[in-house]
């Protein structure tokens, strides 16, 4: 048997006919109801909302849950948009957006750097609003790419700052030494899928002391129970990882 793990896109992955899949981290549909919760109540003047995500299944889930904690919540929904993966000029699908004129734009599942560049765009294109990242990933690539006049404000549920004093020395020194493989800082999709790596190995080490253990292709550990006092292993970008038995 081998078991899948993924970040937590593709809702059908997930179900009673699949008992040995598991999502890593919590889903949009975990975050985002409490995020707009949030921005109902600390920012009640966010009447109107627009979302954009790329279009694939990543997208499509995020902005299904997206729209659904806005509508439930009483805000109204400005947009709800898709691009294609690979966009560069997002001027167009902004001007669009922007016609709606939203108080908040959520750049929902778009990764760090496309999320970038539409903060950037939408900034230039005279943005002042609101900025959400439900599905955020890596804060320093997208104030990298979007500049930190147009990634000033941003509000992510689902984001992580290895390098800060709230989370704990376990996943500093994981960023660290990730940074340090990868020349690159960390974002929680790479923290997650390590840390739910780490954590199935070394609970199925304890549960079958007398079977060996042999690294899956795309394992990012050298052996199953490394833990977090290894460098990560993988590269960014990898959203599953998989340990299976010999």
């Amino acid at each position: 048997k081998v078991l899948f793990s993924f970040v937590c896109w593709g809702t059908n992955n997930l179900g009673p006919d699949k008992p040995h899949s598991f999502w890593v981290m919590l889903s949009q549909w975990e975050v985002a109801e409490p995020f707009y919760r949030w921005v109902k109540e600390k920012h009640p003047q966010i009447k109107r909302v627009a979302a954009i995500s790329p279009n694939d299944t990543s997208g499509k889930d995020t902005n299904t849950a997206v729209v659904k904690a806005l509508k439930a919540l009483g805000f109204e929904v400005a947009a709800d948009e898709y691009y294609e993966r690979g966009t560069k000029d997002f001027y167009p699908i902004l001007t669009k957006i922007l016609a709606a004129k939203p108080d908040m734009l959520d750049v929902a599942a778009a990764p760090a750097g496309e999320g970038g560049l539409i903060l950037k765009q939408a900034r230039e294109l005279g943005f002042k609003g609101a900025k959400g990242w439900t599905a955020g990933t890596n804060p320093f690539t997208i104030i990298g790419v979007a500049g930190k006049d147009a990634a000033e404000g941003v509000w992510s549920p689902a984001n992580i700052n290895v390098r800060s004093d709230f989370v704990s020395a376990t996943v500093r020194r994981f960023g660290a030494e990730y940074e340090k493989r990868y020349n690159e800082v960390p974002g929680v999709i790479a923290v997650a899928n390590y840390a739910a790596f780490d954590r199935r190995c070394r609970t199925r080490a304890r549960s079958t002391p007398t079977r060996s253990w042999r690294r899956s292709p795309r394992s990012p550990s050298r052996r199953c129970g490394d833990g977090w006092s290894s460098a990560a292993r993988r590269p960014t970008g990898s959203t599953a990882s998989s340990c299976t038995r010999s």
